[in-house]
C-alpha cells in the first residue's frame, strides 16, 4: 500500500483483517509456550476423513436419508473470525450420485446487484441463494453434465459486512465497469431465511442495524473516491431538538459533517457517481449465534 495510491476498498479490508489476524496469531504464539494450542496453528485448515469416499470429505446423512459428502475448509479460531467471521454451504446436486457440500468460512459476504429484481439488500441477499444450473464433470462417464448448485449462510456473526459488487467486465466495452445502481438501504436488516440453511430459519439472530456505509464516488471503476458514513453513539444538541432517534456523521478525508437519516436512508440522495459499496452492520440479538 503507498501513500495516496488509489486501493478498492474491499481488498483493502480483507488486506486489513488479514494482517491484523496475523499479528494476533503471532502474538498469541509468543505469549502461548503450548504448540499444539488454536491459536498458535495455521490460518486455515481443511478437514477431511480418513477413510473419505471418492469425493472426498464427510458422509453425512441429510433429508430423506440422502448421503451427503461434506468438506470443510475453515480457518482458525481468532478475535477477528469471532467478531466478522460467518460460515456457508454450498451444496452441489448431481443425478444419480451423492449431493456435495463445501463449508466455508468467510468474514464479508459479496453480493450481486446487477439482476432486475433486485432493489432493496434483502433482495440481493436472496438472490445470493438462488439456485443456479452449472455443469460439472459426471464421475461415471467423465463428460460434461448439468448440475443444481445452491449457496446458503450456516452462521452469521456480530457484525456483518456487505460487499456490493458494483465493478464488472463489460463483454462490450471491454473493460472493467462501474455499477451505477441505487439499492435501497433500511435502518434494520432481517436476514432473510431463504438464505439460511433450514436447520437455523427461525432465530433471532438474524437482525442487524446499519451503523456504517462506505460510498464509491465517480463514474468510472478505476478511480474515484471514498466517504463514510457513520452512526454516531452519542447524540448532538441539535439531534435532541430535531427529534432525530440516531445521529450520523460523514467522514470526507479530514472533514467530518453532521447528517441527517434521510441523508443515508433516502434514495434520493444518491447519485450516479455516489454509491453504496461496503455496508457494515451489528448484530441485534447476540444471545445465541446461528
Amino acid at each position: 500500500m503507498r501513500r495516496g495510491h488509489q486501493e478498492d476498498a474491499e481488498e483493502f479490508l480483507g488486506f486489513y483483517l488479514d494482517t491484523l489476524e496475523e499479528e494476533l496469531l503471532g502474538l498469541s504464539s509468543s505469549l502461548n509456550s503450548d504448540s499444539g494450542s488454536a491459536e498458535s496453528k495455521p490460518n486455515a485448515v481443511e478437514e477431511e476423513q480418513e477413510d473419505a469416499p471418492a469425493e472426498e470429505g464427510w458422509s453425512e446423512v441429510g433429508k430423506r436419508n440422502r448421503v451427503i459428502v461434506t468438506r470443510t475448509v475453515k480457518s482458525m479460531d481468532t478475535a477477528i473470525s469471532r467478531i466478522f467471521g460467518g460460515t456457508s454451504r454450498s451444496t452441489i446436486r448431481r443425478p444419480g450420485t451423492h449431493d456435495s457440500v463445501i463449508v466455508e468460512d468467510w468474514r464479508h459476504l459479496g453480493l450481486d446487484i446487477q439482476p432486475e429484481n433486485v432493489k432493496t439488500i434483502e433482495d440481493a441477499l436472496r438472490n445470493l441463494s438462488r439456485p443456479e444450473t452449472v455443469q460439472v464433470t459426471s464421475p461415471q462417464s467423465g463428460t460434461l453434465i448439468d448440475a443444481s448448485k445452491q449457496y446458503l449462510v450456516d452462521s452469521l456473526p456480530p457484525i456483518l459486512v456487505l460487499h456490493l459488487k458494483r465493478f464488472h467486465y463489460d463483454s462490450v466495452a471491454k473493460d472493467v465497469v462501474k455499477i451505477r445502481k441505487n439499492v435501497r438501504l433500511s435502518p434494520e436488516l432481517e436476514f432473510p431465511d431463504e438464505s439460511i440453511v433450514s436447520a437455523h430459519r427461525g432465530r433471532s439472530t438474524t437482525r442487524y442495524k446499519l451503523y456504517g456505509v462506505l460510498y464509491h464516488h465517480g463514474l468510472s471503476a478505476t478511480g474515484g473516491h471514498y466517504t463514510l458514513d457513520i452512526c454516531h453513539a452519542g447524540k448532538t444538541r441539535e439531534a435532541w431538538n430535531r427529534g432525530w432517534k440516531e445521529e450520523w456523521i460523514r467522514i470526507d478525508d479530514e472533514f467530518v459533517s453532521d447528517l441527517q437519516p434521510r441523508d443515508v436512508f433516502d434514495i434520493s440522495t444518491e447519485s450516479d457517481d455516489r454509491v453504496a459499496y461496503l455496508l457494515f452492520y451489528r448484530q441485534i440479538v447476540t444471545s445465541t449465534r446461528v
